[in-house]
């Protein structure tokens, strides 16, 4: 069993192998290097419900001598690039995927990830704007924020995620996206992302299957095979959900959209690295 230094040290290195690689260099008077902020920040959120505080001292043993306050953590985390993290994050994914039986199945689900609730949405400084008024309705919630979007493969391993206004589309936030995956691959959804036109899309130019549940009154239904493998298959990014929600304090405290934002970015990354220290073990 991998005891808590040996996760930490593997996190380490994986951040500090990303700065190195891409010449992310830091001040020679820097008490901390940005692989070990990085590191803090995530271990923070995967074991410590993102709190810094308890992070730090719980980490005073291993950085007697450099370990900064709570107030400059906090500072030093927020001006890492955030073209870093991603780095980190794409960098994770390769890894787990290399760790994994090779795969062309995908699933794509999205989840609220609230600022406030719908009530106190008046005097919320975070975000403006009736579009961040949304509803989940599998947990008939009522909220005001914004809704993650979030592509995993077979195995539950994060590949790819974005973020949109509450109230927008699970198919059009799909639309607008960009989506990282390779020729050939198969995209498993529920019944909101059914589009034909986007179905076509999809296929013609990035060589990439959509499938979708079916209502009973559409047309292009699945026949029954495929339509138990979509429902087996998919249910594997709901599990990834639930796993980075459960790393989710129970109120997320940020004054700031971009450290709201950067907050839920160390969840997948915490959520990532657990698949890692899971996939060393087995190893």
């Amino acid at each position: 069993m991998m005891d808590f230094e040996s996760q930490l040290i593997l996190i380490y290195c994986v951040c500090d192998d990303c700065a190195k690689t891409h010449a992310y260099s830091d001040n020679s008077q820097c008490r901390m290097s940005t692989a070990e902020i990085m590191t803090v920040a995530i271990v923070g959120a995967l074991f410590f419900y993102g709190n810094f505080r308890k992070t730090r001292l719980v980490l005073y043993r291993y950085f007697p001598q450099k370990i900064l306050s709570e107030s400059r953590l906090n500072r030093r985390w927020h001006a890492i690039d955030k073209e870093l993290w991603l780095i980190v994050l794409n960098l994770l994914a390769e890894i787990n995927k290399q760790l994994q039986i090779p795969t062309s199945y995908y699933a794509v689900d999205s989840f609220p990830f609230a600022a406030c609730q719908r009530g106190r949405s008046y005097c919320c400084k975070l975000y403006k704007g009736k579009e961040f008024l949304g509803y989940c309705k599998s947990k008939k919630l009522h909220y005001y924020g914004l809704k993650v979007h979030l592509i995993v493969n077979e195995f539950g391993t994060i590949c790819a995620f974005t973020l949109t206004p509450a109230s927008e589309s699970d198919i059009k936030a799909l639309e607008n996206w960009q989506i990282p995956l390779p020729e050939g691959s198969s995209l498993l959804g529920d019944k909101a992302y059914t589009f034909y036109e986007l179905e076509n899309l999809l296929q013609e130019q990035e060589g990439i299957t959509l499938l979708p549940l079916r209502k009973k009154n559409l047309k292009r239904q699945h026949d029954p095979l495929t339509k138990r493998m979509i429902k087996s298959t998919r249910k594997i990014v709901e599990t990834a959900i639930s796993c980075v929600q459960g790393l989710f304090p129970k109120a997320i405290v940020a004054r700031t959209s971009q450290g709201f934002e950067l907050k839920l970015l160390m969840f997948m990354l915490a959520k990532s690295c657990a698949d890692y220290i899971a996939a060393v073990k087995l190893s």
